[in-house]
């Protein structure tokens, strides 16, 4: 996982329970008005996404030659770019009722950035399986380092430039959507350079940081908080999100930080879509080598999707290869 696990969960529990100008008015209006189409309205059910495959560094196997996950993708181990996965993804995604998804994005010229580039055009051209599919990005930077007021203002420009004209980008109150990682052991400067770089940048995005101990009590606040820490079934941050993870088993362990329960989750998605949150968030889509996604594996098939779609889960699969599914079987 990205975090100190120790440190973080401290900070969780903690949190459940308990110098740039400001531009004028004229420049903060710069952002371009939504495109035209379909946009979700809260509450909006998405997923965290991983574009990564196939790039040099994540080509599915460590350099011992052991897979990077423990399961066994009912796709195989895809390349994000390839159009035939993409459209099966959109096909199950829709089916599960997922209306978003959140991609992981490590900056300009990162493979994560030119694979969203083309997952987003395949979502939204004419023939999509699912042209309703919308997407934002994760920005992964914020949780490896702290990134300066301006190189955030650059990249708000750049993803303004590059995705948020696009009609498949997510919109929330007039505003395009942006999340943001974080090591979750934060404090409200995160939130002041954001928003500085928010208004430096003249991009008025709708932002959702990743909260941290003592976030309610910050000067600056953004649009929308979340929490991102699989290794908890369920964690309410309310009003303003719901995050709930399948199970948590990374690559390099031997056992599970927290076990697969489809009882357990089952009843925390209807717990989710029960609580009114502005965000219901599944933690992950199919973030494999943590052992945290419900896109279809041998060992759970389409579990997972069917209890998040309100259907009855098919029962676990056995390890025996599964067929990768047609368009026409799904």
């Amino acid at each position: 996982m990205k975090k100190n696990t120790a440190l973080v969960l401290i900070s969780l529990v903690v949190m459940i329970i308990g110098s740039v100008a400001a531009p004028s008015a004229s420049t903060a209006s710069a952002t371009p008005m939504p495109p035209s189409g379909y946009q979700p309205m809260p509450p909006i059910t998405a997923a965290f996404f991983y574009p990564w495959y196939s790039q040099p560094s994540l080509n599915w196997y460590a350099v011992n030659g052991m897979p990077f996950t423990h399961y066994h993708p009912v796709f195989g181990f895809y390349n994000s770019t390839d159009d035939r996965i993409i459209d099966q993804q959109l096909q199950l995604a829709k089916r599960a009722g997922i209306q978003a998804m959140i991609s992981s994005w490590d900056g300009p010229g990162y493979f994560t950035d030119t694979a969203l580039q083309h997952i987003l055009a395949r979502s939204e051209r004419a023939g999509s399986p699912y042209q309703n599919m919308r997407w934002s990005i994760y920005y992964e930077q914020e949780g490896y380092g702290h990134p300066t007021v301006s190189q955030i203002a650059s990249d708000l420009q750049y993803l303004q430039a590059h995705f948020f004209g696009q009609p498949g980008w997510l919109w929330v109150n007039g505003k395009p959507v942006v999340f943001v990682y974080s090591d979750g052991l934060g404090n409200c400067g995160v939130a002041d350079r954001w928003i500085q770089a928010r208004e430096q940048s003249g991009v008025n995005v709708y932002l959702v940081l990743q909260a941290f101990p003592g976030y309610e009590t910050c000067t600056s606040q953004p649009d929308s908080w979340h929490q991102y820490y699989p290794v908890v079934g369920y964690i309410p941050l309310l009003p303003y999100s719901v995050s709930v993870s399948p199970g948590f088993f990374k690559w390099n362990e031997s056992s599970p930080r927290l076990a697969q329960d489809m009882n357990r989750f089952t009843n925390d998605i209807r717990k989710m879509k029960a609580s009114g949150a502005t965000w219901q968030l599944i933690t992950t889509w199919n973030e494999w080598p943590e052992g945290t996604s419900i896109e279809p594996a041998t060992e759970f098939g389409t579990a997972y999707l069917d209890a998040i779609a309100g259907k009855t889960p098919t029962i676990f699969l056995s390890s025996s290869p599964t067929p990768i599914p047609t368009a026409s079987s799904l």
